[in-house]
């Protein structure tokens, strides 16, 4: 096994005995390096991509560039030119995994940009290894992780040992007699301006707590947003300044203002609300895969998450006593199939938030929320594929409720509305929180359950585990062929209740049907059979469409199938366009 070393062509260094000299920040440029090794040196079996560990220059600058490195080699990959190499993305400081650790706030975009990746593709696979802070420990973690062909997503080496992120679960409700998780008559700057999430707290906080506000915004406040301003006034103090939350100078000046105002009381607190409406994207999901989308996209995500933060630390550094609440989404956690930037900026603030409260002591929290139902960004968006996947609605009173509990909780970054009971959610949790109440064994065999439960228990031993088995028409693969284990959890779910079969009933339906089993790896579809309900996902979804297109001859938008994921009802789609065409 040879290796090829690729330089930045602006380094003075030319380490390795084969070097290129290459600044690949664009996807052709990069597709010509690949195709040059490839020439050279043969097949490549493993891309370790090496970001500059020394945290210099700006936060922004090395930010920018890591991500647009990052996007162009993804995105030269995804046309399996060249097979399925590892790709192992090398960051130091990008995630909080030990006491001690340190966050490089220019690396930790990059988590959530990684787990997009694992959700849009299989081929190649992605991992990000965070190393740890002694440099002579780099080499064996280096090692351990080219040992490891198949694992994605983020695994940090600290003390000799691989650490991978897990969740546990929190009380949902405020615990009595705890400290408000609101100053009544406090003073709080509010940013995301009067419109989603914004506009819904500060009516609750300024009509509940009587609390001061200064709202800010990018827009101006005409027709409906004056009305609501109007509102927000009748209530309270409530002033709204027109500005760019990344723009430290004006969030300085309005906020001095307001103190003034206030008759010189200093700031209690921060809602960072703000945040670019990624809604749009749901028009155009190819186009905004990772493989697709464009540096544009990720500065427009980047402006109010990662710089408008930024302003907002710099203004809280001479108000040491006010609080900073950052609100997130759990895509900065999962990723989000054709959100990347959203899901790489919502994961700065979870870096942010782990800087601040670990190396710099301050109150703050980032809460990263499901989806608020019928407010902001998620008003009128499809949920059978979030839900599919363990992420709940939230009821705007819920949402409320949850915030004030939050608040009152000790945790400095919380994930609210997700399912605990969901197979995709469940395996993220910390062992220590999961119980072996049963071992469910799916089969599909010719074998009885007499047979295998007999197996079972002969490979039990004097273990008394109770034994729960479920015939399943097929077991689940991966596209590797590997048992999918979150299919087949939520199979053999308890209670589940199965959807009467009903074959398909036109020549359409029994087309896509067949197309639909090959695609999901099983031997029968009917036609109310919910893709997502069938272990559909985002990755699934776009190898369903390609499959449609081949065979068929029609492009199915990806969001066509979020908003009808039966299969009568793309039938129908299908039928009505081809009608229409």
């Amino acid at each position: 096994m040879g290796t090829v070393t690729v330089p930045r062509a602006q380094s003075p260094e030319r380490p390795g005995p084969t070097p290129l000299d290459t600044a690949p920040n664009d996807r052709e440029q990069a597709h010509r390096l690949l195709t040059t090794v490839t020439k050279r040196y043969g097949p490549i079996t493993t891309i370790v991509y090496a970001l500059p560990l020394a945290a210099e220059g700006s936060v922004t600058d090395r930010l920018h560039a890591s991500t647009t490195e990052l996007i162009a080699l993804l995105g030269a990959l995804a046309d399996g030119a060249f097979g399925r190499p590892l790709v192992l993305v090398l960051t130091s400081g990008a995630v909080h995994a030990r006491p001690g650790d340190r966050i490089d706030l220019g690396a930790c975009v990059l988590p959530g940009l990684i787990r997009t990746a694992v959700r849009e593709t299989d081929a190649p696979t992605i991992r990000l290894l965070d190393l740890p802070a002694g440099r002579a420990d780099w080499p064996r973690a280096v090692r351990d992780e080219l040992a490891d062909r198949d694992s994605t997503g983020i695994v940090a080496a600290r003390e000799g040992r691989r650490w991978h992120p897990k969740l546990s679960p929190v009380p949902s409700e405020q615990p009595a007699g705890g400290a408000n998780p609101v100053i009544p008559g406090g003073r709080y700057l509010v940013t995301g301006g009067l419109g989603g999430i914004a506009h819904n707290l500060a009516g609750y906080l300024v009509a509940t707590y009587g609390v001061r506000l200064l709202l800010v915004g990018r827009s101006e406040a005409g027709a409906e947003k004056a009305e609501r301003l109007a509102e927000l006034a009748a209530l309270g103090d409530v002033v709204y300044e027109r500005l760019d939350v990344s723009d430290a100078r004006a969030l300085e000046d309005a906020v001095t203002a307001a103190e003034k105002r206030w008759g010189g009381s200093p700031l209690d607190g921060v809602l960072h609300c703000a945040g670019a409406d990624p809604t749009s994207q749901w028009a155009e999901l190819e186009r905004h895969m990772i493989e697709n989308e464009s540096v544009r996209t990720f500065a427009t995500h980047y402006r109010a998450k990662v710089t408008g933060t930024l302003a907002l630390a710099r203004l809280l550094e001479s108000r040491p006593q006010a609080s900073l609440v950052l609100f997130g989404s759990v895509n900065g956690e999962f990723g989000g199939h054709a959100f990347g930037a959203y899901s790489a900026a919502n994961s700065f603030l979870v870096g942010f938030a782990d800087h601040w409260r670990h190396e710099r002591g301050r109150e703050v929290q980032c809460l990263a929320w499901s989806m608020w139902n019928g407010v902001g960004m998620n008003r009128d968006q499809p949920t059978a594929a979030a839900r599919s996947q363990g992420f709940r609605t939230i009821e705007p009173v819920d949402g409320l409720r949850q915030f004030l509990a939050a608040r009152a909780a000790p945790h400095h970054y919380l994930l609210i509305g997700l399912d605990p009971t969901n197979p995709a959610i469940l395996r993220h949790l910390t062992e220590d929180r999961l119980g072996i109440g049963e071992i469910v064994v799916g089969y599909a065999s010719e074998a009885g359950p007499l047979d295998i439960r007999t197996a079972v228990e002969a490979a039990l031993g004097e273990h008394l585990i109770p034994i729960r088995l479920v015939e399943l028409p097929g077991i689940p693969r991966g596209a590797r062929g590997e048992v999918d284990a979150v299919r087949l959890l939520r199979e053999a779910a308890p209670g589940k209740r199965r959807r009467a079969h009903t074959p398909p009933a036109t020549d359409t339906e029994r087309l896509l049907a067949a197309i639909w089993a090959r695609a999901l790896g099983r031997p029968e579809i009917g036609r109310e059979d919910s893709f997502f309900e069938l272990g559909g996902n985002s990755l699934r979804a776009t190898r369903l469409l390609a499959m449609v297109d081949d065979d068929l001859g029609v492009r199915v938008p990806t969001q066509a199938l979020y908003e009808n994921p039966t299969l009568a009802g793309m039938a129908s789609l299908i039928s009505r366009d081809a009608a229409h065409g």
